[in-house]
């Protein structure tokens, strides 16, 4: 297959969604696609499934069907659905407070935090306030660690603002000390397994020959101005500062970050999603009930977000697309 031909299949009624994808591979910017995929459900079947161009630029290595990437805080959303099947089964709810099944978290001004308000980014850790090395992000208990001693940098409720990498640490700690699971176990053993769907947090070593690698951003650095910015915002930006190219390395493949650094291909992502949009079941495989979805995705937080510095609705764990941040919802 040549570096730009489309394979795969799209419905007739879906040949405007070919063309936009494939319309990528045109672009005289920045943007100018390399390799991707896009796979889309409809009515809980596969409509468009396609990819094209490479894997790895520099071997030729094609795109496949099966070719996972790093989904970055798509991440988020995985996580989400495995905290909102344990509500759905009864292990927790949201109204409960963290430190029932996190002792230790129950500290430092973090004692009444709720699992809601950690799950919608409200619980005041968007960042660590001990300086850590990028690599520091691949050692679990140390970060968690750090975590249950900090003191919140607000009051749990009163903000929100982002935990843009914190976030799969206290979401999955949750999920380790109320299953005996880490996270990629769980997302495996009662998510992706059930439904067949190629998506991981922490990519087996099997897969990793599979995986896509990652081109540093070819468009001009934007640097957010920081200057007399609060402490927490500084920290989440900064510490540590995110190395773009990181998931091509085999040990932070592995490493479970269960906020930026999940794989997935574009049909595994799909059919999870699937399964969603469907009340919770795909193809004999239940999730999660659709009351469990409603609780999910009730938006919890519709106050400016300090981190993104505007108005996000966020749910617990996803982000409601009510401002249409990402066209029309």
């Amino acid at each position: 297959m040549s570096g730009n031909k489309t394979s795969g299949a799209a419905d007739p009624g879906f040949t405007a969604v070919k063309e936009a994808f494939e319309s990528n591979y045109q672009r005289n910017d920045s943007y100018r696609e390399t390799g991707s995929a896009l796979c889309v459900y409809y009515r809980g079947e596969p409509v468009v499934d396609i990819w094209a161009g490479y894997a790895d630029p520099e071997t030729s290595r094609p795109w496949a069907s099966d070719t996972t990437a790093c989904v970055y805080s798509t991440t988020k959303a995985l996580t989400a659905l495995c905290v909102a099947m344990l509500v759905d089964r009864g292990v927790f709810s949201y109204t409960d407070k963290v430190c029932e099944y996190w002792p230790a978290f129950g500290c430092s001004g973090k004692e009444e935090t709720t699992i809601s308000q950690l799950m919608s980014h409200q619980s005041g850790n968007p960042a660590l306030r001990n300086a850590i090395d990028h690599d520091d992000l691949m050692n679990w208990p140390l970060i968690c660690e750090l975590l249950e001693a900090q003191a919140p940098y607000w009051k749990p409720g009163e903000k929100t603002g982002y935990h843009g990498w914190t976030y799969g640490f206290l979401a999955g700690e949750l999920v380790r000390r109320t299953t005996g699971a880490s996270i990629g176990a769980f997302l495996q053993n009662e998510i992706a397994g059930p439904l067949g769907a190629e998506a991981y947090i922490g990519l087996p070593a099997e897969k990793d020959d599979d995986a896509a690698v990652l081109l540093a951003p070819k468009g001009e650095k934007v640097i957010r101005d920081l200057t007399d910015a609060p402490d927490y915002l500084v920290a989440a930006l900064s510490n540590p500062v995110v190395d773009p190219l990181a998931p091509n390395r085999r040990e932070w493949r592995a490493s479970e970050q269960a906020a930026n650094g999940g794989f997935a291909s574009a049909r595994g992502l799909a059919t999870i999603f699937a399964a969603l949009a469907e009340g919770g079941a795909l193809n004999g495989a239940a999730l999660i009930s659709k009351s469990g979805i409603e609780e999910m995705t009730q938006a919890v937080s519709t106050r400016p977000d300090v981190v993104f510095n505007f108005p996000v609705n966020w749910a617990h764990g996803v982000l409601l697309n009510i401002f249409g941040l990402y066209g029309s919802n």
